[in-house]
This record gives C-alpha cells, sequence and structure tokens, in this order.
C-alpha cells in the first residue's frame, strides 16, 4: 500500500487514481501497518483524514474577504484625521476630542452589535456575514460622501461621520463574531487552527493596506483630501462585489451545524459531501444522527459557562496590551516627528501585523494555543515596557521596539483570541465573548488619548503589566485545545453531558 503511493506520488498523471484506489485500501482494512516507519504511518493517517482541502481553502479564503475589509476600515480613518482636522478648521483640545470621539464610535458599534448577534446566528452564520460585509460598504460610504462637505464647516458633516463610523463599527463586531465561528465549523479538527488564522491575516492584511494608502496620496498642498476619502469607500465596495459573487456561484451554503440546529438534514449533507469525499469523513466529522435538540442542554451547561468566563478573560487581556491604542492613534502618536515618520511608523505597524500574523498559521497547531500565548505575553510586556522607556527620546530605538512589540501580538494575541474564542465558546454565548472584548475595546480607545497626554511613554508601561498578568492566568486557568475534537474541548471544560454523547 505504501508503495502505491510513493510511486504515485512520482506521477502526476496518475496520483489521484493510485490515492483514490489507497484511500478505499485503507477503509477496508483494520491492519495497523505492522513494521511501518514513523514517515510511513503519518502517510497511511493522512489518507485516512482526507478532506477537499482546495473547497475548504477557498471558501475560508472568501469568508477572509469580511476579515479583510473589517481590517481595512478599523485604521484607515486614521490618515485623514489630521486633514479632516484641517479642513474643518479644528486644533488644540477641540481637535483632539473631535477625533477622540470620531474614533470611539466605532468600537460602540461594535459593542452595540453584539446584542443582536445571536439573534443573527440563528437565522444564519452566513447571513450575519453578508450583514457584516454590507454595514461596512453603507457606513465608509457615508463617511467618504461627507468628506466632500467638511469644507464648509457644517456641523452635520461632523454627525454624518459619526454615523458612518457607527455603523462600520456594527459591520465589524458582526464580522468579528460571525467570520471565526463559521470557519470553525466548516473545517476538519485537525486542520482548525490553522484556517482560524485566516480571519487573523485578513485583518492584518487589511491594515497593511489601509497603512499604506498615505504613501500614495500627494502631499495636501497638490491634492484634495476630499478626493482621497473615495480610498475608505473603494476598497469594501469592491470586496463586496467579489464576495457576493463567489458566495452567489459556488459558496452558497451555511455551516452543517446550523443546517443541523434547524433539522436540515438535506442541505447539511450536501455541504458535507463539499467538504469531504466519502460517507465515513462526513458521519464522523459531521455529526449528522445526533439529536439536533442536544444544542441546549450543551449550551446551558456549568461548562459552557466555564468556557465563556475563559474565553472573556482572553478578550479582555488582548484589548488590555493596548494593541488599539496603538492602531487608532499611531497617526497621532508620531505626528511630533513629523509627516515622514509619522508614515514610517504606521507603515511598519501594518508590515508587522501581516508577516507574524501569516507565521500564526504555522505554529498554532505545532506548538499549541497556551504556549504561544505565554511566549507572546512574555515578549509582549517586555517590549512594551521598552518602547515606554524610549518614547519621545530615541527614534529609532523607538520604532524598533514597536516594531518588536506589534510581531509578538501578531502572532500570539491576535489570532489566539478568536481562534480560542470559537474552539471553546458555545455558538450561542460566542456574542457575550465579543461583547467583552468590544467593551475592553471601547476602554482602551477612551483613555488612550486622555493617558497619553497625561502619561506618555509611562502610558506604555501600564500596557505592559497588564500584559504580562496574562501569563499566570495562561498558566492555571487556560487548557490546551490544540488537535482536540469538539467532544474533547467540551469535556475538557467539565462539559460531561457532552462528552458522553
Amino acid at each position: 500500500l505504501f508503495f502505491v503511493f510513493f510511486f504515485s506520488s512520482r506521477r502526476r498523471h496518475t496520483r489521484s487514481a493510485s490515492v483514490s484506489w489507497a484511500r478505499r485500501c485503507v477503509q477496508e482494512t483494520d491492519a495497523e501497518y505492522m513494521g511501518f516507519s514513523k514517515r510511513q504511518k503519518k502517510v497511511m493517517a493522512n489518507l485516512k483524514e482526507a478532506y477537499n482541502s482546495s473547497y475548504v481553502f477557498f471558501m475560508v479564503l472568501c469568508t477572509s474577504l469580511t476579515s479583510l475589509c473589517a481590517g481595512y476600515q478599523i485604521v484607515i480613518f486614521n490618515p485623514f484625521t489630521g486633514s479632516l482636522s484641517n479642513a474643518m478648521k479644528w486644533d488644540g483640545e477641540v481637535r483632539a476630542s473631535k477625533i477622540a470621539i470620531a474614533t470611539t464610535f466605532m468600537p460602540v458599534g461594535a459593542t452595540l452589535s453584539c446584542f443582536f448577534v445571536q439573534m443573527l446566528f440563528a437565522k444564519g452564520r452566513l447571513l450575519a456575514l453578508r450583514l457584516s460585509m454590507i454595514s461596512l460598504f453603507l457606513g465608509s460610504s457615508i463617511i467618504s460622501a461627507s468628506f466632500f462637505f467638511a469644507a464648509s464647516e457644517n456641523i452635520f458633516v461632523f454627525y454624518f461621520i459619526l454615523a458612518g463610523r457607527f455603523i462600520v463599527g456594527v459591520g465589524i463586531g458582526l464580522c468579528f463574531a460571525s467570520a471565526p465561528l463559521y470557519i470553525k465549523e466548516v473545517v476538519p479538527d485537525k486542520v482548525r487552527g490553522a484556517y482560524l488564522t485566516f480571519h487573523q491575516i485578513g485583518i492584518t492584511l487589511g491594515i497593511l493596506i489601509a497603512f499604506f494608502l498615505p504613501f500614495t496620496f500627494p502631499s495636501e498642498e497638490k491634492s484634495s483630501f476630499q478626493h482621497n476619502g473615495l480610498y475608505i469607500a473603494l476598497v469594501p465596495a469592491g470586496l463586496w462585489v467579489l464576495q457576493m459573487l463567489l458566495q452567489g456561484i459556488w459558496f452558497k451554503y451555511d455551516t452543517p451545524t446550523f443546517y443541523l440546529s434547524t433539522g436540515n438534514i438535506t442541505d447539511a449533507r450536501k455541504i458535507c459531501y463539499c467538504i469531504y469525499n466519502n460517507e465515513e469523513k462526513i458521519n464522523s466529522e459531521m455529526p449528522i444522527n445526533k439529536p439536533t435538540d442536544s444544542k441546549d442542554k450543551i449550551e446551558t451547561s456549568k461548562g459552557a459557562g466555564y468556557a465563556l468566563f475563559v474565553g472573556c478573560c482572553i478578550a479582555v487581556f488582548q484589548q488590555l496590551t493596548g494593541i488599539n491604542a496603538v492602531l487608532y492613534y499611531s497617526g497621532e502618536m508620531f505626528v511630533s516627528r513629523g509627516e515622514t515618520m509619522a508614515k514610517i511608523g504606521t507603515a511598519l505597524v501594518g508590515v508587522a501585523q501581516c508577516v507574524f500574523g501569516f507565521i500564526a498559521t504555522f505554529t498554532l497547531d505545532r506548538f499549541g494555543r497556551r504556549t504561544i500565548l505565554i511566549i507572546g505575553s512574555i515578549l509582549c510586556g517586555a517590549f512594551l515596557v521598552l518602547f515606554g522607556y524610549s518614547y519621545n527620546k530615541f527614534p529609532i530605538l523607538e520604532l524598533a521596539f514597536l516594531f518588536s512589540y506589534i510581531a509578538s501580538f501578531a502572532f500570539s494575541h491576535g489570532p489566539i483570541c478568536w481562534v480560542y474564542i470559537s474552539e471553546i465558546v458555545p455558538s450561542s454565548l460566542v456574542g457575550y465573548a465579543n461583547l467583552a472584548s468590544w467593551a475592553a475595546t471601547l476602554l482602551v480607545s477612551m483613555t488612550a488619548p486622555i493617558l497619553l497626554n497625561k502619561l506618555s511613554g509611562n502610558l506604555f508601561h501600564l500596557y505592559g503589566i497588564c500584559t504580562l498578568l496574562c501569563i499566570p492566568f495562561c498558566i492555571w486557568v487556560m487548557k490546551e485545545t490544540s488537535g482536540k475534537t469538539d467532544e474533547e474541548i467540551k469535556a475538557l471544560f467539565g462539559n460531561e453531558s457532552q462528552s458522553s454523547k
């Protein structure tokens, strides 16, 4: 059996037929491959766990378009704050307060979206994703249109910007709740961690695009920022059209878990046949034959409450690293160093987020969630303290420590928060975990500009101490979920009713 697979892999024109034959042979025998090497056993195990990797990859990629759009909208407002202030003739404390209010309205919308996201989940995960993209496009269009009237100094322009930021925040909140859940429910357990990082990669890629856009803008003396404001709406519009085409033609199904919860066995099997190639895998990976009324029992158990508590703590610790203080106010942090320094600083944030977020795809399943989070907390805390000492004193070291901090966050706290929450928190309680995350985001975004003015670099010492507090939590409270099935994870958190089924 091994030689059939070995030689077929050397001859591509016969590979698919040979692998299919090998898979059938594996299914028809109960032998334990006595005498095989570790590599040979791994090859045989992979055959038994085969799935339609190309379909799953592009389905997750299509879902990540919403994450990309959300990441883009998180920081795209940042490069325009200076030009908007000049056009509206804001200066001094008025400028600081107006920018803080406009920045804060986005997490306010995201926080409020958590109160009705569970209602949308009952109608379908795919519906929540589509409404998320529509909200992102609608809100960005309102902001972009408001920029054309900014020079008139009309007070209603600012109110329209606030309305657009609020709608954008609703879309981001829906995305952060629905995208990880959708990905988790359509991918096999053995590759769950790697595919869940696609959500974070999409966010960081959107942030990177938004951070590099200022380099394409001409200087303010030669251009009108109203026309540059079109960038706020053009990217969401293009991504929305692309996603609607892909979902309308190829990826039109919701998740098997949703179909099972509604008793729609036919559509559940349709999406399972798209993901897997044989009946055995469909019955083992997707619980088609399990009773649909077990869902309510699972999600009201004590184990689910404990899992929700752990998920909320992970989400709060992610925000207490101060990441959104850097993302939202990076332009204001470096404005005193000149326009070029501000652009370089914000661009470095985007590069570090994207590159090290991609690295997390290969490390989460290999080293485990808890180990990566402990290492990331140590590095983030140390680099935050060093960044605080060099802030406004040593420009080169300042950028180096900032890059190191963002890199440490991007491969640890960034992806693990959403991966871990989607793994341990039941779908009916995901909204509460996201509510904790956005409430902490709102707290950080509201206090960051005030504390930065009063504490200067000491603010980052405070964030560093909060980050280091995550280490004992990871050691004594957090449980490792890497490589475990849903049933094993629920049993790990004390949900014996699920583990016995």
